[in-house]
């Protein structure tokens, strides 16, 4: 968890995305760090992608711009526009 807390400095906003990923991906666990990304997980293809963005924006009451949804590469990438928009 040390690594984890290196590169996401509010574990809360993290776990809080873990729970949206494991909920969409329908896993039970998930080794979700910051340079995960699409490839990484068989189970993330294109509707799954829709239904992250769809999740993490109720989760966190946010609207992601499309700028910021084709910009983003990883979850650090995900969890940095999300921080942002809360941190507002």
């Amino acid at each position: 968890i040390g690594s984890i807390m290196n590169e996401f400095k509010n574990l809360a906003v993290y776990e809080r995305i873990k729970g949206v990923f494991l909920s969409e991906l329908n896993k039970s666990d998930i080794d979700l760090t910051g340079s995960t990304e699409q490839a990484d997980v068989q189970e993330w293809d294109s509707l799954t992608n829709l239904a992250l963005i769809a999740g993490l924006e109720k989760e966190f009451s946010i609207v992601f711009s499309i700028e910021e949804l084709i910009a983003f590469k990883n979850v650090l990438d995900l969890y940095n526009i999300i921080s942002n928009k809360i941190n507002k």
